[in-house]
């Protein structure tokens, strides 16, 4: 049973309670915030937080880096946002009654990780994701024979042509989707799941005419078979038991419902990979590729700036830095296809030895 220091529980709730109401976090976050004090009590044996000092600080960097950093426990991202999480709550807590007189905020401020930590976490690292002959591959072989092979060719479909988080594709109702002007509305007033509870109008970009065709005809079987503009335009699975009342038949329907959660979705995404004898890639991985290829299409300033608001972003730079570091393999390709020597000749007569 893990220990606990009443006192500490105590002020840690009240922390957590700004978080929320003041600062405006979400679970998820506030719930990664818990974790890195919960570390910080571990390595503390759950001493009480006014026993804190600058040098136990360093003390649990050596101790974090020893027992976590290359055991696959915690990389060094993970690292950096620990420190700072207990960087901000000791400085909140040396202004609390009760703490005033016993800590020095600037004590909080031995938590910060060196820079060169800082830089090599804060890199945004290069993702592996499918090309278009994978994505080509992958809707082939699915044959639309069912509701459920008819929904995930759709789906799939408009992971690409929308470039949109999973979170919020899953969430989407029908009336968020104009499948004549295709256009989405991602309204958190309408339940859709955005990142910061953003609203974002997409506009699909047609990489493919057979991809939009899959899409349409998924609307009009939802709207034949009686779906509203309330249910969901990606319904999750429709459970079925067998004949013994106790175990459920493979899904060939779909529900009414939403997904249960994301995985449900990324565990269907693994076994259309499988069938189709391709490698898996995560749904955001297809947000990478729908980036990439659009930025490859992008011929001036204002069609980049349109594409960057597209994807939800509020900067261009955003949407530069974030996806559009090529792996190495693509990097090879376009350094190929670049003709640096008639780039030298054009510039210098006497290039050649």
């Amino acid at each position: 049973m893990r220990k606990k220091n009443v006192r500490n529980e105590r002020v840690k709730r009240e922390y957590f309670i700004k978080l929320k109401e003041a600062n405006g976090l979400t679970l998820a976050t506030i719930m990664q915030v818990e974790r890195a004090i919960r570390m910080y009590e571990e390595f503390s044996d759950y001493e009480d937080f006014d026993r804190f000092k600058n040098v136990k600080a360093l003390e649990f960097k050596k101790w974090l880096k020893a027992r976590h950093i290359g055991r696959g426990c915690i990389c060094l991202s993970m690292y950096c946002y620990q420190l700072k999480s207990l960087k901000k709550y000791f400085t909140w807590l040396a202004g609390q009654p009760g703490y005033r007189r016993k800590l020095r905020q600037d004590w909080a401020d031995f938590f910060n990780p060196s820079n060169k930590e800082d830089r090599i976490a804060s890199q945004p690292a290069v993702s592996q994701y499918p090309d278009w002959a994978h994505v080509r591959k992958l809707i082939n072989s699915i044959k639309g024979q069912t509701e459920i092979d008819r929904r995930d060719r759709a789906l799939i479909s408009f992971m690409i042509l929308s470039g949109m988080r999973v979170q919020s594709i899953l969430s989407l109702p029908v009336k968020c989707f104009d499948v004549h002007t295709l256009t989405v509305y991602q309204s958190p007033r309408d339940d859709v799941k955005t990142k910061f509870s953003k609203t974002i109008w997409t506009i699909l970009m047609v990489f493919n005419k057979n991809l939009v065709k899959h899409l349409k005809a998924w609307v009009e079987y939802l709207k034949s078979v009686g779906y509203g503009d309330d249910d969901p335009l990606f319904p999750g699975n429709k459970l079925e038991h067998c004949a013994n009342g106790i175990s459920f038949i493979p899904a060939t329907k779909v529900s009414n419902n939403n997904w249960e959660n994301a995985e449900s979705f990324r565990d269907v995404l693994r076994k259309r990979s499988e069938a189709g004898g391709l490698p898996y890639f995560p749904p955001h991985g297809y947000r990478h590729l729908a980036v990439f290829l659009a930025l490859k299409a992008a011929k001036n300033g204002e069609q980049l700036k349109a594409i960057s608001q597209n994807f939800g972003h509020e900067f261009v730079a955003t949407t530069l830095q974030v996806y559009g570091n090529l792996d190495v393999n693509r990097l090879r390709k376009v350094i190929a296809k670049v003709d640096f020597i008639k780039a030298l000749e054009e510039d210098d007569e006497d290039s050649n030895f």
